[in-house]
């Protein structure tokens, strides 16, 4: 039973977290926004490993929401349900690359 003024939510119905220092922030796939004084290491501990994957030091996607990655002058971009695009870092590339080959798009196949 949650205490008052929390809700409980399903961890499939988490899009991704965002970090800011010692606090992170989690996005929703209804559009709400929860902010933890956690740190996104505290955070994604709790979260099953297999679901989530850690784009960058600020950033970890819920699998089950991307919808498409790009290669963009920016660096690669991840595309979520929920519209947001994450810029992927240089040494997690490689990785996200072969996560998620099926929905990598070259912008040069791109009318």
């Amino acid at each position: 039973m949650p205490k008052q003024g929390q809700q409980q939510l399903a961890v499939s119905e988490l899009v991704y977290l965002r970090s800011e220092g010692n606090y992170t922030w989690l996005f929703w796939t209804n559009g709400q926004q929860t902010l933890l004084p956690r740190t996104l290491k505290y955070v994604e501990a709790k979260l099953p490993a297999n679901a989530f994957v850690r784009l960058h030091r600020h950033h970890t996607v819920n699998s089950s929401h991307v919808v498409g990655v790009c290669q963009k002058v920016t660096g690669l971009v991840v595309r979520l349900s929920n519209g947001q695009s994450l810029v992927v870092a240089r040494r997690r590339r490689s990785q996200i690359l072969k996560q998620f080959q099926s929905l990598y798009e070259r912008l040069e196949n791109r009318p």
